[in-house]
């Protein structure tokens, strides 16, 4: 401890000195034990874990199996409606095909394949293609199909 005078007592002065009420004692903390961690034996840890009994396990089981079933995915919204006109194809470099170009079977593949191209790069749908294609079709072309 310390030698200073107890509090309300006269200094070496005579006058009063001011004695803090924090001490040392004050300042302790008794330590807490702390408990040993328990070791388990291996005996005792199936029936210290609940998820390894069987009953547990299968009903677990049953669960996730009838959550599968229970699924119902949304319905899917259906597709955008294409709005396609033959100005359209047109304006994309789509070319009528005229009955005096019926003889020449080259320029009757470029045609078609132009077309093809130009239906696809508008992702018309397979089943409408025909419909614009034969639109194309101009005079003695037209009346051949």
């Amino acid at each position: 401890m310390s030698q200073a005078p107890e509090h309300g007592q006269a200094g070496p002065m005579g006058e009063q000195e001011h004695v803090s009420v924090h001490t040392e004692a004050s300042s302790f903390t008794p330590q807490q034990e702390v408990p040993e961690p328990q070791v388990l034996q291996p005996s005792a840890v199936p029936q210290a874990i609940p998820f390894l009994q069987p009953q547990l396990v299968a009903n677990m089981l049953q669960f996730l199996q009838q959550m599968a079933g229970a699924y119902v995915p949304p319905p899917q919204s259906p597709p955008p409606v294409v709005m396609v006109t033959t100005e359209k194809l047109k304006k994309n470099e789509a070319e009528e095909f005229r009955g005096d170009q019926i003889a020449d079977p080259i320029v009757a593949k470029r045609w078609l394949e132009r077309t093809g191209r130009v239906l696809g790069t508008l992702r018309v749908p397979m089943e409408q293609r025909g419909d614009l294609a034969i639109a194309l079709l101009q005079d003695a072309t037209y009346d051949w199909w």
